[in-house]
């Protein structure tokens, strides 16, 4: 009976840490996707193109939006670009907590297998 209740422990740890090392991997397959997005959208831009209708009414207002668009660049371009700034920092600070969570990770499951194999002698 107690050589049983070992092996149940044994299969127990072994279904729990493959769990755990799922649900880990899963995480950071999720956070590394979520950042590729965020870097997608990080950035951004003023100059995108200006479009509107055709016709003189488009052309029209095409101009009044370009207008518009040069009146207010110098008050809104430094705040893009601190804007652009700390979105990189972010990014930049996100890229390293994963890097730290991986290797983590890696020495977890180097811990598991070597936890393991001392139980299996």
């Amino acid at each position: 009976m107690n050589d049983r209740s070992i092996e149940e422990r044994v299969i127990y740890q072994k279904l729990r840490g493959s769990i755990v090392e799922e649900s880990i991997d899963l995480s950071l397959r999720k956070i590394k996707k979520q950042l590729e997005i965020a870097r997608k959208d990080s950035e951004l831009i003023l100059n995108n193109p200006i479009v509107s209708r055709t016709g003189p009414i488009g052309f029209a207002i095409m101009q009044i939006k370009k207008i518009i668009r040069k009146s207010v660049w110098w008050y809104v371009n430094p705040v893009c670009e601190q804007q652009n700034k700390y979105n990189e920092e972010v990014l930049t600070a996100i890229n390293s907590m994963l890097a730290v969570l991986q290797q983590q990770r890696e020495e977890m499951k180097e811990y598991m297998t070597i936890d393991n194999s001392e139980d299996e002698v």
